[in-house]
């Protein structure tokens, strides 16, 4: 996995509209997550080089300290749902993963079950 912070750090996913988009992402999460917040990874296609600009989406995992509130997972919503809302076609296409850092540390069966916004839509 590659970070996404790169893409706000002089590096680049070799798409400018992508890095435009996940620095945008960050930006939220970091604002609505604040000390909650862990780190952000970029996963599938664009960290494995196997991106194709015609149908990949943009999959990433964000890594928070606990389990997040209804009211935050909520705030991540709006916060997606805005980004969506843009004229970038790459903010229609995240797939954000939340996760507490617990559960990657250990795989719990009857724990995991975590928030997930694809296409700014809030599942489990």
């Amino acid at each position: 996995m590659a970070n996404v912070l790169a893409a706000t750090m002089g590096y680049s996913t070799g798409y400018a509209d992508v890095d435009a988009v996940l620095a945008k992402l960050l930006a939220g999460v970091r604002g609505t997550l604040g000390p909650q917040l862990i780190g952000v990874y970029l996963d599938g296609s664009l960290a494995t080089g196997d991106f194709a600009q015609h149908s990949s989406d943009i999959d990433v995992l964000v890594v928070t300290e606990g389990v997040l509130a209804e009211e935050v997972i909520a705030a991540l919503g709006t916060m997606h749902a805005r980004l969506a809302a843009g004229t970038s076609k790459w903010a229609r296409k995240l797939e954000v993963s939340y996760i507490p850092r617990r559960a990657l540390r250990r795989f719990n069966p009857d724990d995991n079950c975590h928030p997930c916004i694809q296409r700014a839509v809030i599942s489990s």
